[in-house]
């Protein structure tokens, strides 16, 4: 158990909390600290997602107030990732934090396109608001989160600092933003540049998913959120249907390409699973938090004001709904508990069908009024058995003229003598004034009525072959259109001979086949300048690889699975990928610089001024004293008597492949010795300021 841990401040992440800890506490190896925090040796310094998070707090000792859910919820960044997972997979991710869990990002299952921040990222009001305040800055957990490129607070750009917490060499290592922050100037937002609006609303956002302890959501509710809301916007139908060439084209309207590559985003409409449509296509697997944002903003709303919409699209509003039928004992009282939804088949509008008791069915379209419940009634499906029975009693009575009789049933005169033909009732009735016969138009339509299903089938297969030999170059969906009734019944009743008797399907123009040959032009220029940028890069150390390539252009999966069908990237990654011996080469130059840094970048951690002597040794450490403030201080140092001539000679002979036993047969030198200048040699340093 520790003797205590720093209290969090305000947005703190664990990591540097962790890395306040060691300043304070001066470990002289970072592995033991590691050791002692999180009991396993080898854990790496995790900035999102760390683990071994019970260990962590059964050191600290009683009467402090961190928990397992509390540092995760407070401390890290799954808040900001947990809305947009399934439940059972953040209560995994939660236990395998506060267990031994490895690869907590693999197992989250997001989008590896986006990457989280090479180096760790500052905002300089923030720093110098901290220093000011609580006396040390911090490393905030909001700047850390992928896609957040400016501070919401002050509204400037973020700065990247010189700490590269995925660096390979030393990973064990928590490096304080006090130690690693140095404020020269900031960079002001132009909130009159749409681009920057909108990269500071991304932050407003992950501020506000940060700060929710237990947000979570099915990932089915969260799309049919976007199916309510693609709809009002023309961009998909009610039904689910996404209209995906008008979403894609609107939303590069939206978003210009620039701030798309920015935030790692880009959209390819060559491929046709683009991240943008198997968002809305269907519910299954995760997508990055960073993706919802973007079509969450599109759509006009914000991460809070979309997670407060209904998780259920109901386009008539909760039951129980209105009876319509005049002669029922419940006109227009909340009768009907079950409302059954149908889209219409020509433009996907919902159309809602409502079953009172009594039999009477009626359909409606005016989802608009569904906050007061009294809808039009588009059709009636079913007057049913009671507004029959009615009607019998009133045809019976001829003191009542139609017009009479359709007013209290709630119909036209004319849909009073349809029925009563259909109820086969008596004619000629007598009313007050006049006799009601039925007409020659109406003898018709009756006798149609009649026809027996063969014959029905026989006339509506003879106008459909009529319709399409008057429109041979139409499509499904215009002769669709042209007799939709016919269309219907032949569907419901005939539909392998519809199927036989219609146009062929048309190809969708939305989506081009990809053009391999231009992509591997672009790929082969891009694979080149990565590589010369990966190698005039400052801080940490890449070696080029394929791997390294794919990330720093975005093209993971491009050259992952289709580097056959580019001939040109395939041989620029041969020219460029570095072998063994190369990197050996370049490694050791670079780690010479690194040695030499460690000689001249010593700073006061009180005033930060460069005016230190030495003050004698404590252990294996070197004192150190400020001329300026006279503030002593210790810092891991070099072996006693030691030039820089034999530490650069041993540090080129272990690039060359010696172990740290042979280096001390050859040169004399302590195998721990050797080991500890290896270790400080290619430790990454704060970058030398202008």
């Amino acid at each position: 158990m520790i003797g205590f841990f720093p209290d969090p401040y305000p947005d703190e992440l664990l990591y540097s909390i962790c890395a306040r800890f060691q300043n304070l506490v001066q470990y002289s190896n970072s592995e033991l600290l590691v050791q002692e925090l999180f009991g396993i040796r080898h854990a790496r310094a995790v900035v999102g997602l760390p683990s071994h998070l019970g260990h962590l707090v059964a050191t600290i000792p009683s009467g402090h107030r961190y928990t397992v859910d509390r540092l995760i919820d407070e401390a890290t960044l799954l808040p900001f990732y947990s809305p947009f997972l399934p439940p059972d997979r953040v209560r995994s991710v939660r236990e395998q934090m506060g267990g031994s869990g490895s690869n907590i990002h693999c197992h989250i299952g997001i989008s590896s396109t986006i990457r989280s921040p090479a180096y760790l990222q500052f905002c300089p009001l923030c720093a110098v608001k901290d220093k000011e305040q609580l006396g040390e800055r911090y490393w905030h957990r909001l700047h850390q989160v992928p896609g957040v490129e400016v501070c919401p607070t002050h509204a400037v750009f973020l700065e990247k600092s010189s700490v590269c917490p995925r660096t390979q060499i030393n990973p064990y290592n928590f490096i304080s933003a006090e130690q690693a922050i140095q404020v020269t100037s900031w960079r002001l937002l132009d909130l009159s540049d749409p681009c920057h609006e909108k990269l500071l609303k991304l932050a407003y956002d992950a501020a506000w998913l940060l700060k929710q302890h237990g947000l979570v959501f099915s990932l089915q509710s969260i799309r049919d959120r976007y199916m309510y809301l693609l709809p009002e916007r023309g961009l998909a139908t009610y039904s689910g249907r996404v209209h995906q060439g008008q979403l894609l084209k609107a939303f590069k309207n939206s978003y210009p390409l620039d701030l798309l590559q920015l935030l790692q985003s880009e959209l390819d409409e060559e491929i046709r699973a683009n991240w943008l449509c198997r968002l809305v296509w269907h519910s299954q697997g995760s997508h990055h938090p960073l993706h919802h944002l973007l079509l969450i903003h599109f759509l006009g709303h914000t991460a809070e004001t979309f997670f407060k919409l209904p998780s259920e699209f109901k386009p008539f509003g909760e039951g129980p709904w209105s009876c319509l039928n005049p002669v029922c004992k419940h006109f227009r009282k909340a009768q009907i508990q079950e409302c059954k939804i149908n889209y219409n088949s020509r433009d996907g509008m919902p159309l809602g069908i409502f079953s009172c008791k009594c039999g009477f069915v009626y359909s409606s379209n005016d989802f608009d009024q569904s906050t007061t419940g009294d809808f039009r009634v588009s059709t009636v499906k079913s007057y049913g058995p009671l507004w029959e029975s009615v009607l019998k009693e009133l045809w019976e009575n001829s003191s009542l003229s139609l017009q009479e009789i359709g007013h209290r049933l709630g119909v036209g005169r004319t849909k009073v003598k349809n029925y009563a033909i259909a109820l086969q009732l008596s004619f000629p009735r007598l009313g007050p004034t006049r006799q009601t016969q039925i007409g020659a138009q109406q003898q018709h339509r009756l006798a149609k009525k009649q026809l027996n299903v063969p014959n029905r089938l026989e006339i509506y297969r003879n106008e459909w072959l009529s319709l399409l030999n008057e429109n041979p170059d139409a499509s499904r969906t215009s002769l669709r259109r042209q007799a939709d009734h016919i269309y219907g019944w032949l569907r419901r009743r005939d539909s392998e001979w519809l199927e036989a008797h219609l146009p062929q399907p048309r190809k969708n123009n939305g989506s081009r086949s990809v053009d391999w040959e231009s992509r591997d032009v672009q790929l082969a220029k891009a694979v080149r300048q990565s590589a010369i940028r990966l190698k005039s890069a400052t801080g940490c150390l890449v070696k080029i690889t394929k791997r390294a390539i794919s990330k720093d252009i975005n093209q993971i999966g491009v050259i992952q699975n289709y580097l056959n069908k580019l001939p040109l990237t395939a041989q620029a990654l041969n020219e460029v990928v570095e072998t063994r011996e190369e990197y050996v080469v370049r490694y050791t130059r670079w780690a010479v610089e690194c040695l030499e840094l460690h000689d001249t970048k010593i700073k006061c951690p009180r005033c930060e001024s460069d005016q230190i002597s030495k003050n004698g040794w404590q252990g294996r450490k070197q004192n150190h004293i400020c001329q300026e403030c006279n503030f002593q201080f210790v810092e891991s140092g070099f072996g006693k008597g030691y030039s820089s001539e034999t530490r650069k000679h041993c540090l080129n002979l272990h690039v060359n492949g010696l172990g740290f036993r042979a280096i001390e047969r050859m040169t004399g030198v302590k195998n721990n010795t050797v080991a500890r200048w290896i270790k400080q040699a290619t430790t990454p340093l704060p970058e030398a300021p202008e």
